[in-house]
């Protein structure tokens, strides 16, 4: 039976390999090329089921390990071709490949998933961790750095965003239209990194949302400054003559208004992240976990043993091994999240700090547009008596 079984395997994998280094000869873009090499997987698993059945006393092993065999065999592997394709992409566009090639290997997974789920009882579950892992273990790497990936795609699509113009009323436009440009982007952050790791990479999101928002911040201040510099705001000259400036008063409250709106969607922002964050990655955490408390973590390292033995396809955890330290604060996160109420939060409190400081700003140059131009008038009055 030993040498049925190693021939049965030389003779499945030769094809399906084959199939691979056909793929990998067209000029197929790579998420087409692994959609057919996933295809003919999937497809090797339900055909080969039924005659392994009637000659192995253990066919979804055999045929697991099949899988698995073929998957740590590819030539070129996955690993070499991801790196390829992400390369090419460049840091504007590798968080949008990875993801793009991401699909197709979950969609995978849950078409594996859902062929193996029937007979579940019948599975050897250390295999099919195994298989598991082979099939997203290429893509490790990439969510052990997602953080610093998704920090320069946020900062770059930040940076895209204008806020300085020539004039002062199309400053005062544009800072308007970011707040709703600021939070799009900070919401489709948030989708990526539940869609390309499951939450695990809240660690790496929130650097990530932090350096967007301190970004985003500094060139308001910047813009805030410039348009107290095209009113002279600091630099009126001594004997001017006094003259109101409606315009600077105004366009200043629409400033304050789009500060206040930043506030606003700052609070809601905060709170959806925080609910995304707990439905999404409070499945890691064991009712037994304490925060600085080696007993809970090692409690809840066992848990998620017990619950990948359930279904190991739900439950792929690469942070915990790979990562223990960011893996450990983000129990943290979850744990503060879970005890003390996703509206209780300081996920954001820096970067909504900041937004307060702006608005501050904004309030003061309001005032400054007209009380200064006043004060200014009051000293010559009282020079002149």
């Amino acid at each position: 039976m030993p040498q049925l079984l190693a021939y049965y395997y030389k003779c499945h994998k030769v094809q399906l390999l084959a199939a691979w280094q056909e793929l990998c000869q067209t000029d197929l873009p790579l998420d087409r090329q692994l959609t057919g090499l996933y295809d003919a997987l999937l497809g090797a698993w339900h055909t080969q089921i039924q005659w392994a059945m009637q000659v192995f006393r253990n066919p979804h092993e055999v045929v697991t390990v099949l899988l698995i065999q073929t998957l740590g065999a590819l030539v070129p592997s996955l690993p070499i071709c991801l790196s390829a394709s992400v390369e090419r992409a460049g840091p504007e566009l590798e968080l949008v490949k990875l993801l793009e090639l991401y699909d197709a290997t979950a969609h995978f997974a849950k078409g594996l998933e859902m062929a193996l789920l029937p007979h579940a009882d019948e599975q050897n579950l250390v295999k099919v961790v195994e298989l598991v892992d082979a099939v997203y273990g290429p893509y490790r790497p990439y969510q052990l750095k997602y953080g610093d990936m998704e920090e320069r795609n946020l900062l770059i699509q930040i940076s895209a965003v204008p806020l300085e113009r020539g004039e002062v009323i199309d400053c005062v436009q544009e800072l308007s239209h970011s707040v709703n440009k600021l939070f799009g982007l900070a919401s489709a952050a948030i989708d990526r990194c539940i869609k390309f790791t499951n939450g695990l990479g809240t660690c790496g999101l929130l650097t990530a949302l932090k350096s967007l928002f301190a970004k985003y911040v500094s060139d308001f201040t910047s813009t805030l400054h410039s348009i107290r510099k095209k009113y002279r705001l600091d630099d009126i000259p001594l004997n001017s003559l006094f003259q109101e400036d409606w315009a600077a008063f105004q366009n200043s409250i629409r400033i304050i208004a789009t500060c206040g709106e930043l506030l606003r969607q700052c609070g809601d922002f905060e709170q959806q992240l925080a609910n995304r964050i707990l439905s999404t990655a409070g499945k890691y955490l064991s009712e037994s976990y304490s925060p600085r408390s080696l007993t809970g973590f090692q409690d809840s390292i066992l848990t998620d043993k017990k619950s990948s033995a359930r279904n190991p396809w739900q439950e792929y955890n690469y942070l915990q091994k790979d990562s223990p330290a960011e893996y450990g604060s983000l129990m943290e996160i979850l744990y503060t999240l879970k005890e003390k109420g996703s509206s209780n939060h300081n996920l954001l409190s820096a970067s909504r700090a900041a937004l307060t400081r702006l608005n501050q700003q904004a309030h003061q140059l309001a005032f400054d547009s007209v009380f200064l131009r006043i004060k200014q008038q009051l000293l010559l009055i009282s020079k002149m008596d």
